[in-house]
């Protein structure tokens, strides 16, 4: 594939003067991809199909609920959204073109996870901390502007801890609700448009919000077993070859 038919120009500009962009400096490979769902243990569907650069560094993508939307987190920090958009007649074929470069994501406040925490399950937003307020923001994800500033009182903070460590204990259910778990292990549900509210609570037993060790406490899955792990792959693997 032609790289000047996939970067679009102001892409391979550089924010320092005479340094080399990044998409020239690290070396890539153009590779074809397939975004596979798992149905069911027995079942996998494609439901994108497309070619994209594998960069020889360090590299992530992630997609949107809908697979509409595909956030790519680059080496130094550099994090771009694309957008799908299918060949005709064909929901699966088709290619991401770069929407945007996130020059203010809050990569910082990302728990090293294999899965975004801080993006709405669509990517349209996602929150950040602004230190100039000293409070949690939304931020909306194509303009990245802020779009709404959240109260102390829906998302607290002690004093005692930093928006890293909120952020393990913080999780998106989808682009307007947003549970929290609080120091004290209280599980709060805010309503992002209605003043943000508080519309449910649960008490987490036997938790203990303090322990830096654990990457997130909504999504700290037990690993794989093997053969969890064989199974999985024998689907994909069965899958792409009757594609």
């Amino acid at each position: 594939m032609d790289e000047a038919e996939f970067f679009k120009s102001w892409n391979k500009s550089s924010t320092v003067r005479h340094q080399t962009p990044f998409i020239e400096s690290t070396e890539k490979d153009f590779y074809f991809f397939q975004v596979v769902t798992l149905v069911s243990e027995r079942e996998a569907r494609i439901v994108r199909r497309f070619r994209f650069p594998m960069y020889k560094s360090y590299q992530r993508l992630y997609f949107s609920e809908d697979n509409n939307l595909m956030l790519e987190q680059l080496e130094g920090r550099k994090v771009q959204l694309y957008e799908w958009f299918g060949d005709s007649g064909s929901t699966k074929n088709g290619v991401f073109q770069i929407v945007k470069r996130l020059h203010m994501y809050p990569y910082h406040l990302e728990p090293r996870t294999p899965f975004l925490t801080l993006n709405t399950p669509c990517f349209e937003r996602y929150i950040d901390f602004n230190d100039e307020i000293e409070a949690f923001v939304i931020i909306e994800t194509r303009t990245q502007k802020q779009i709404a500033k959240i109260p102390r009182t829906a998302l607290f903070m002690n004093g005692k801890e930093t928006p890293v460590l909120m952020m393990k204990r913080f999780k998106w259910m989808d682009s307007r609700f947003f549970k929290y778990i609080t120091a004290g292990g209280i599980e709060r549900i805010i309503d992002t448009q209605d003043d943000f509210k508080e519309v449910g609570y649960n008490v987490i037993q036997d938790i203990n919000t303090a322990d830096d060790s654990i990457r997130h406490f909504y999504d700290s899955f037990p690993p794989f077993g093997p053969a969890d792990v064989s199974i999985s792959l024998d689907i994909i693997q069965n899958k792409y070859k009757s594609a």
